[in-house]
């Protein structure tokens, strides 16, 4: 018992020199804004130049908590601020720009691996963006410099390792030509890669449950976009499978060359068809068998693994299968390959 006192006794002694510091940044930060962002001098919805000048007092506190790792109780503190200035804005009906405040909350999540919390933040930032600079939201800095900066950017490269392991032709600007064609969901894009990836490498870390069912949601998720992608390339409102054969297997004219391999594969070898009395987990065993012989072949491998995926998500809710205990970094690689190549093959 008398070492167990100790500990605890060491522990609520941290815990209180630790509430000291916290109490004290709070209470500094917050006294040095509700001070400034009333002083004329340090703000002005007329004049841009001023936006960011209330909040650089306070901003110096957060700025010695990131030099010294104390991310977590800078987020708090920028999230009181945030709060403050909100207030100060709906009490007044005078605006301050919160925006830098957002930034910097974004900042405070990056540094602690918090990349969904990272976007959320960012396009508030560039929210309010718009009535302080007078720019469309996605012009706004936080979206086009720091949010590629904190997320995109790092996400597209781990997402570049894994589709290169289907296709090693591609690059990382095969992979920023995406938001050309999924348009405004390519943070959902990016959200759903990064929680595939962090989950496949927790999984393999340690394998866990709640990795799994991340997994499989992650892919879930990878191949609605999908069919959101192919059904407006082909302009079809249909499911998945009519948007491929618009797309790839439509009158002989246009069916491209590859088409009949590929439904062959599908319907005969794999048996991967609505009625199919073969099991899912050797219908993906055989599909990842498939030995590309060129481009093409690749692709349609890839695009028959991504239409399998898309379907066993959408109605299972299963993880003790061989798509996700066996081959999910594969899948994933599947169809990321299918996403940056579709219309590259129409």
């Amino acid at each position: 018992m008398e070492f167990k006192q100790q500990l605890s006794e060491i522990r609520e002694d941290f815990l209180n020199k630790l509430e000291v510091l916290e109490l004290e940044v709070m209470g500094t930060a917050v006294a040095m804004l509700q001070d400034d962002i009333r002083s004329p001098d340090l703000t002005g919805f007329d004049d841009p130049a001023k936006a960011n000048l209330f909040m650089l007092r306070a901003n110096q506190i957060g700025l010695a908590l990131f030099r010294w790792g104390f991310f977590a109780i800078a987020e708090r503190m920028y999230r009181v601020l945030v709060q403050e200035t909100l207030k100060y804005r709906q009490e007044t009906d005078s605006w301050r720009h919160a925006g830098a405040l957002y930034v910097n909350t974004a900042g405070a999540c990056a540094a602690q691996g918090k990349l969904d919390q990272v976007v959320v933040e960012l396009l508030k930032a560039a929210q309010d963006d718009v009535k302080t600079y007078g720019v469309a939201s996605g012009d706004s800095y936080a979206i086009t410099g720091l949010l590629q900066e904190y997320f995109g950017n790092p996400v597209r490269k781990a997402a570049l390792k894994t589709v290169r392991r289907v296709d090693r032709a591609l690059t990382l600007a095969d992979m920023e030509r995406l938001p050309g064609l999924i348009g405004s969901r390519e943070y959902a894009f990016l959200a759903y890669v990064h929680l595939a990836l962090v989950n496949e490498a927790a999984n393999q870390e340690f394998p866990n449950d709640f990795s799994k069912l991340q997994i499989s949601s992650a892919l879930r998720s990878l191949s609605a976009l999908l069919e959101v992608e192919l059904k407006a390339l082909s302009n079809t409102d249909d499911t998945l499978f009519p948007a491929m054969v618009a797309l790839y297997g439509g009158h002989k004219k246009k069916r491209k060359a590859w088409w009949p391999a590929f439904e062959d594969t599908k319907n005969n070898k794999i048996k991967a068809t609505k009625d199919s009395s073969r099991l899912v987990d050797d219908q993906l065993r055989d599909a990842i068998a498939i030995l590309p012989t060129d481009d093409d072949s690749r692709f349609w491998k890839s695009l028959l693994i991504a239409y399998m995926v898309r379907n066993y998500t959408i109605h299972q809710m299963e993880t003790k299968c061989a798509l996700v205990q066996k081959y999910s970094d594969e899948a994933l690689g599947h169809i990321l390959h299918v996403m940056t190549t579709a219309s590259r093959h129409m």
